[in-house]
């Protein structure tokens, strides 16, 4: 009887060890293969200003995720959101790509957000790209001209004589 249930028990834990592991994983998003909790991870860690940590996530996630599923625009937004701040132009190409790729999910709110981002940080030529995309698509959105005249202030301000160049070439100049 003792027997047993030694070997019940072992039995128990062996079946049961695959269900701890895939709930473990690395720590980050509750697990390596769980596209979400990665994403969220990635949110999170863009709050705290971790953006290499949150690129890691968000890249992870993409890995886990088909284009097109649910989640994928998600967690593509927050890796554009982290590249802002480690590589602006690597941020505005894989923004202006996802717009191509899904014009349902991206809309002029996402243009003006990605734009108004680029500006923080002081990459005026790359938000210029972003906003005439997003003009070019939106015309006359009052928002994404806002965020624009934002962009020209700034360039001013700073003496950026490229992005101003670029303005002018454009036509908002």
């Amino acid at each position: 009887m003792n027997e047993n249930r030694i070997l019940s028990v072992a039995l128990a834990g062996l079946l049961t060890l695959p269900l701890l592991t895939a709930c473990g994983g690395d720590g980050a998003g509750g697990g390596s293969g769980d596209p979400k909790g990665l994403t969220d991870a990635g949110y999170a860690s863009l709050g705290t200003s971790d953006f290499d940590g949150a690129l890691s996530d968000f890249q992870k996630a993409l890995a886990a995720l088909e284009p097109g599923a649910p989640g994928f625009v998600r967690a593509a937004m927050g890796e554009v959101d982290a590249l802002i701040h480690i590589d602006p132009g690597q941020a505005r190409d894989k923004f202006l790509e996802l717009a191509r790729s899904y014009p349902d999910a991206i809309g002029s709110r996402e243009f003006s957000t990605v734009g108004g981002k680029l500006t923080s940080e002081g990459k005026y030529t790359e938000a210029i790209d972003v906003l005439d995309a997003g003009l070019k698509i939106f015309t006359e959105d009052p928002k994404l001209i806002a965020v624009l005249a934002k962009v020209r202030e700034a360039a001013e301000k700073a003496g950026d004589t490229s992005a101003l160049k670029s303005l002018e070439g454009l036509g908002y100049l």
